[in-house]
């Protein structure tokens, strides 16, 4: 039995926990195209992807990036900047 047991209003007694374990593998309402347990299901309900897969592809995406990247990337746009205004000097207010 699961943690997730409720009594409702009425004093009837609901195991969610065993709901969700029953329902692991239906297709979620939505448009995401998804099962319970997050898994990438087809239209005709075949599994595409397993969800640890879909988790870890999320987290790839979104890592912090490494300092000696930011360092890099800042030294080059200091580069950029120098160049750009060796280029492009300010202009001088000619409304002195």
């Amino acid at each position: 039995m699961t943690q997730k047991v409720y009594k409702t209003a009425n004093g009837k007694v609901v195991d969610l926990g065993a709901i969700i374990l029953q329902n692991e593998s239906t297709l979620a309402v939505g448009n995401m195209g998804v099962n319970a347990r997050g898994d990438k299901v087809a239209p005709t309900g075949e599994i595409t992807e397993r969800a640890k897969v879909v988790s870890a592809a999320i987290e790839d995406q979104v890592k912090k990036p490494k300092l000696s990247n930011v360092a890099a990337s800042r030294k080059t746009a200091q580069q950029d900047l120098a160049s750009q205004l060796a280029r492009d000097p300010a202009p001088k207010d000619s409304a002195e």
